[in-house]
């Protein structure tokens, strides 16, 4: 789920090598759900994975993320990446790279 669009996305994702651990049905951009902080993307994808919020983490690196990820009922992890902005009322969880999350 982004703000950005879809195809520039799934760019991303095949420049990083990532494209085959994403199926691209699931990319959802801002022309296929409401933008973040909105959290009708998040939903779609829970109810299209016949999930509930309370089962489900969300990551992110911006506010918009953590608040879209509180809105629809989910843990919210945020990755700062050495950011000084910290966003307490949004994180559960607050961790300086995405793969400190692997021991979790």
């Amino acid at each position: 789920l982004t703000r950005n669009t879809r195809p520039i996305a799934l760019r991303t994702l095949e420049v990083c090598g990532l494209a085959d651990a994403f199926d691209p049905a699931w990319v959802l951009g801002r022309d296929e759900a409401p933008a973040k902080p909105d959290p009708g993307g998040l939903r779609h994808l829970l109810g299209a994975w016949g999930a509930v919020p309370e089962d489900g983490v969300f990551v992110g690196d911006y506010l918009y993320d953590l608040q879209a990820g509180r809105a629809a009922g989910m843990m919210t992890v945020h990755v700062a990446r050495g950011m000084a902005q910290a966003w307490p009322e949004w994180t559960d969880v607050r961790v300086e790279r995405l793969d400190a999350l692997l021991p979790l």
